[in-house]
């Protein structure tokens, strides 16, 4: 996982003296390619799948509560007959 959000890379251009009396300009930035660690994203994994198993939770209730609201979908072909 990388990060590319560009006001984080805190663009700051420098000027840099060589040691043969040469100035150079160097961009300084954060290392925003820096991956994120393993522990991180096992915790973000781990995370993501509790959220979903509580998103397809509520769904299944929210889904019981309004199905007699919402009209039913019909599929051409099933349990019909074409002319």
């Amino acid at each position: 996982m990388a990060h590319s959000d560009s006001e984080a890379w805190e663009m700051a251009p420098q000027t840099y003296t060589l040691s043969s009396g040469k100035v150079m300009v160097a961009a300084v930035s954060n290392d925003t390619l820096t991956p994120v660690s393993v522990e991180v994203m096992n915790t973000i994994s781990s995370n993501c799948g509790v959220f979903m198993d509580a998103i397809l939770e509520e769904r299944k209730v929210l889904e019981a509560a309004l199905k007699e609201y919402l009209p039913e979908l019909g599929v051409f072909g099933e349990n019909e007959t074409t002319g």
